[in-house]
């Protein structure tokens, strides 16, 4: 009478020909451990004799960490010189992995951020440090939600508008380490931030033309 057991590892199956005779599998000893496990503890290994590795899953973790950890400065560089060379790859993989995964990354990082108040203070205000014109996108955002307004800048859209004046202010032509988002027709007289609506400008520009015209600006 042939036996009911669940296939794990259908390349077993192929090669047995019998599900009767797949009962001789449903376990396997470790050679690492020297422990009888399920079948299903064990990776599959198309060129081995039965189809699975000699190693446990457990033994294999354990071998790759102390692997990791004897070849870690190795395997650091390597990991660094791949991401540099693969910067889309990289990317798409971290994505890839917060998708599948972001339940559990958003409550560690709440509890992270809980408790170390003083480390995640700080990474918000580096993070506001290196990314200031995100941080004045989202700003912009809030008030033309506030006067009704239409907002369709994003942060792709504010570089290509560096890149369009050379990373210059579109007043005084100077050069600044930091150009902030300058409305030509100010937001409180009904000027969205959109890309057709925003040029850089430097600090003291954008404070001269403030919510006038952008005529009154060029006749000054």
């Amino acid at each position: 009478m042939l036996l009911e057991v669940p296939v794990t590892n259908p390349l077993l199956f192929r090669r047995r020909g019998r599900l009767a005779w797949y009962n001789d599998y449903m376990t396997k000893c470790c050679g690492i451990c020297g422990v009888t496990k399920p079948v299903s503890d064990f990776h599959s290994r198309p060129g081995a004799s039965d189809g699975l590795r000699n190693q446990c899953k457990r033994c294999r973790a354990t071998q790759r960490h102390e692997s990791y950890l004897t070849n870690r400065t190795q395997a650091l560089v390597s990991a660094q010189s791949w991401s540099r060379a693969n910067p889309e790859k990289r990317k798409a993989s971290h994505r890839k992995y917060y998708e599948a995964n972001k339940a559990a990354i958003n409550a560690a990082a709440k509890i992270w951020a809980k408790n170390n108040p003083e480390k995640y203070k700080l990474g918000i205000a580096n993070w506001r440090k290196r990314n200031r014109c995100r941080v004045n996108i989202s700003l912009e955002r809030y008030r033309d939600k506030k006067y009704q307004n239409v907002t369709t800048l994003t942060y792709s859209d504010w570089l290509q508008i560096l890149d369009y004046f050379n990373g210059r202010c579109a007043y005084c032509l100077g050069r600044f380490s930091v150009l902030e988002l300058e409305h030509l027709i100010p937001v409180s007289k009904g000027g969205g931030t959109t890309i057709e609506n925003i040029v850089p400008a430097c600090r003291s520009c954008n404070a001269r033309k403030h919510n006038r015209p952008i005529w009154s600006l060029l006749a000054a």
